[in-house]
């Protein structure tokens, strides 16, 4: 998001917020020279930065369905719930998801994950993999989403997937 200060073009005026999007260019950047033929979405005087910014972050959560199958009628758990893992369940919810198993460890997190779209929401205890099956009526979910990016969690995503499943590790983890 940032701030016009020249145009050339006259496509924006100086003065006017933009939020970028696009991959072709480093991300903090202190001044960035976008293109005319796209790269900028003009943003309303009174927008709001911190709802404008998490709408970049849906695009990235949406855009990550675009290499993924079907899941109408699927369950699926999402693993941390942060705000990506938030932004997991509303797009789950809207595309039709069967069941949204919502997991963390902080009680508030998963209170605001049922508002968000989560059917479920359980604690990372112990016996989580028969909690889950227990809600999938005795199977695995279809899909697991990894939206934490820890190794413990990456190793919890897969073993609590059923065979032939879809596992997306979307959390990005540190260098370990």
């Amino acid at each position: 998001m940032g701030i016009v200060e020249a145009c050339p073009s006259g496509r924006y005026e100086e003065g006017e917020r933009v939020l970028l999007y696009g991959f072709d260019r480093p991300l903090f950047q202190h001044y960035v020279l976008a293109q005319d033929d796209g790269g900028c979405i003009r943003l309303p005087d009174d927008a709001e930065s911190d709802v404008v910014l998490m709408s970049q972050l849906f695009g990235t959560v949406l855009h990550a369905f675009y290499k993924l199958d079907d899941i109408i009628g699927q369950d699926v758990v999402v693993l941390g719930q942060g705000p990506v893992g938030q932004l997991f369940n509303a797009a789950l919810r809207n595309l039709g998801a069967r069941r949204i198993i919502a997991v963390d460890p902080l009680v508030h997190r998963l209170d605001i994950a049922t508002r968000m779209g989560a059917t479920h929401t359980l604690s990372p205890d112990d016996g989580l993999v028969e909690q889950v099956r227990a809600l999938c009526d005795g199977e695995l979910p279809h899909m697991v989403v990894e939206a934490v990016g820890k190794q413990a969690s990456f190793q919890l995503a897969a073993a609590l997937l059923r065979r032939n499943g879809t596992l997306l590790y979307f959390g990005v983890p540190n260098k370990e």
